[in-house]
């Protein structure tokens, strides 16, 4: 029973990331959603992406979402400093529940 509450704990976290993160970035959340699908199941469409992120850890899915960004031509240093500034200037997404 504790493992079901932590698994349902960490796709309410996850959902709440991605969502506050859309929402920052003012992308609707079908669109922002695409990438993660294609990055995280090879599929446009599969189980829900949250779901298969909590079960596949924390590990694999930036394994898999740093693979996706290599196979569309990777991040040049200067892109990869700027984008670690604004990831550190983002809210808490998770800070509101």
């Amino acid at each position: 029973m504790a493992a079901r509450n932590l698994a349902n704990v960490v796709r309410r976290n996850i959902y709440a990331t991605l969502k506050g993160l859309a929402a920052h970035l003012d992308i609707k959340m079908r669109d922002f959603m695409a990438p993660f699908f294609i990055a995280i199941a090879g599929s446009t469409s599969s189980t829900p992406v949250m779901n298969s992120m909590a079960i596949i850890g924390a590990d694999m899915t930036l394994t898999r979402l740093r693979h996706a960004v290599d196979v569309l031509g990777g991040l040049g240093k200067k892109k990869l400093k700027k984008l670690e500034k604004q990831a550190a200037e983002l809210p808490d997404f998770l800070a509101a529940e």
